[in-house]
């Protein structure tokens, strides 16, 4: 069953959370960009999740690597509603 899109931040964990934040902050990330969670891997692990839940998209760049993005519905409202979790 699908969820519906403005329930799909509804369980997210604290890191999931914290990962969403900062990408809609700074737009996009890669391997490379200048911030992760933890490790690289993680960063990774936890935007595959919120892909999944289509609160982000990914964008091939070359040699394997993904480039992540936020989605229309990672909007400020949304962040909004998470901090008042």
């Amino acid at each position: 069953m699908k969820v519906p899109a403005d329930r799909r931040h509804l369980n997210l964990g604290h890191v999931q959370r914290e990962v969403l934040e900062a990408l809609e902050r700074s737009g996009s990330w890669h391997c490379t960009c200048g911030w992760v969670w933890d490790t690289p891997g993680r960063t990774q692990r936890v935007l595959d999740q919120l892909v999944k839940r289509r609160l982000a998209r990914t964008a091939a760049v070359g040699n394997g690597k993904l480039i992540y993005y936020p989605t229309k519905l990672t909007s400020s409202k949304l962040l909004e509603k998470l901090h008042n979790i």
